[in-house]
């Protein structure tokens, strides 16, 4: 499994997951990898070529963590989502989570 946080994500939150993922991970036959939009794409990258580098085809599910909860309303970026088989999570500020495209199965 892939899970990408997006650029308005402090680099720590992604890092932390990460560290805690690959202790968790160890002899699992799937693990988990994460990783940060800057990881993966420049500052300012358009959404949907984010979501594209997200679902890179070698993992068997990618899920995209945002605080853009407009995404799952723009159509094209929607569209990306589901021809990428990429789920999303929109953190809201209130605590709240989004949860669109794909669903996680």
């Amino acid at each position: 499994m892939r899970v990408a946080f997006d650029e308005n994500t402090p680099r720590a939150v992604a890092h932390a997951l990460r560290i805690l993922a690959e202790a968790d991970a160890k002899g699992s036959p799937e693990p988990m990898e994460v990783l940060h939009a800057l990881d993966l794409l420049k500052r300012g990258a358009p959404d949907v070529a984010l979501i594209q580098a997200v679902a890179d085809g070698t993992h068997a599910k990618a899920v995209l963590i945002t605080t853009d909860k407009a995404m799952r309303t723009r159509r094209h970026e929607r569209a990306a989502f589901l021809t990428r088989d990429v789920s999303g999570s929109c953190c809201a500020e209130n605590g709240t989570t989004l949860r669109y495209g794909i669903a996680l199965g």
